[in-house]
């Protein structure tokens, strides 16, 4: 009794504000599973792996209790996030509470998007380990060089330095020729041609073929 007494303002707070509830099982309810885990969570590796583990335990467990699927939040609130669809002062319709599953034709967009970042970033990597790459023009990327900047480029050039200009831009090069030009010519790696004996260019075609397919299916 003198316990309920000294904690009377308290246990009557749901009376006047309906979000609380009576009792704390739905809390007991989520935090169950946790201790099931308290081994391993002891083998976090730094205070910063226990840090994020804390941050992602939370959010899954708020999104349980606001009736959202963990999986499908966490997924579409990563990708708003990294894509920059989401701007800053919009984080706060990410909440748990505030988000709204992505309608059919956001899922249709995000199903459109032209690259695999993974393959992007793989062939970055491939690719600047491997530079200067000796590179054959399109016609199509010499004519528009020569009619938009009156640059006459040779077939034959050098990839010297490359750059990853995001979804719509693709990867980027820095070409070079043997007679230099008096500026820098960049062109998007769609349109230049390699040698098949290079050990990257399997990559670069599978890349090349990959953003082609896609850019078809963006709406115009």
């Amino acid at each position: 009794m003198r316990y309920a007494l000294r904690h009377w303002s308290g246990l009557i707070v749901f009376l006047d504000d309906g979000r609380v509830e009576m009792d704390t099982n739905v809390v007991e309810c989520a935090i169950r599973p946790i201790p099931m885990t308290r081994k391993a969570a002891l083998f976090a590796g730094s205070d910063g792996g226990a840090h994020h583990w804390a941050i992602a335990m939370t959010l899954i467990q708020t999104a349980n209790l606001n009736g959202v699927e963990p999986m499908a939040y966490l997924t579409d609130v990563l990708e708003r996030i990294v894509s920059g669809r989401a701007k800053a002062h919009e984080l706060q319709s990410l909440l748990p509470w505030n988000w709204r599953e992505p309608s059919r034709s956001h899922v249709a967009l995000a199903a459109t998007m032209i690259h695999n970042l993974e393959q992007a970033e793989r062939l970055m990597d491939r690719l600047g380990a491997a530079l200067p790459i000796p590179a054959r023009l399109t016609r199509e990327i010499q004519m528009t060089l020569r009619q938009q900047r009156g640059v006459t480029l040779p077939a034959n050039c050098s990839v010297t330095w490359i750059s990853y200009a995001g979804d719509d831009g693709g990867i980027v090069c820095r070409l070079e020729a043997a007679a230099e030009t008096a500026e820098a010519v960049f062109a998007s790696i769609t349109h230049l041609r390699f040698d098949p004996r290079l050990p990257v260019t399997r990559e670069i075609v599978a890349y090349q073929k990959h953003r082609v397919k896609r850019l078809r299916l963006q709406p115009q």
